[in-house]
């Protein structure tokens, strides 16, 4: 089963690789983001987040994510490395469109040249 640390950390890698939780500017314009979060997208979990004292930022931006985006499909993936692109892909992407090309990608590998 893919396991969600390795997720994580993964996706972590992108969005914030130094894991300093800190604000900085994001697009839209007058937006800011911590760690990938949009305070356009995501106001309230953003404004939550921006509130904590620095050191504490980092518990409440993997619970965020874990929230947000992991889901019962992720966790049954028996790879990591399928695992990590697809929770990334929903961090990116959403969550419909990433579960989507999972199957997409599924169902053409089990029968080749099917619609």
């Amino acid at each position: 089963m893919a396991d969600w640390d390795t997720a994580y950390n993964w996706m972590m890698d992108n969005e914030d690789s130094t894991r300093a939780c800190a604000q900085v500017p994001d697009s839209p314009p007058g937006a800011f983001a911590i760690s990938g979060i949009n305070s356009a997208s995501y106001p309230a979990e953003f404004a939550a987040i921006a509130a904590a004292p620095q050191a504490e930022r980092e518990p409440l931006v993997q619970q965020f994510y874990e929230n947000k985006f992991w889901n019962q499909w992720y966790a049954q993936v028996i790879s990591d490395d399928v695992g990590k692109r697809v929770f990334d892909f929903a961090v990116n992407g959403g969550s419909v469109a990433s579960v989507r090309c999972l199957q997409q990608a599924v169902n053409a590998v089990a029968a080749p040249g099917a619609r």
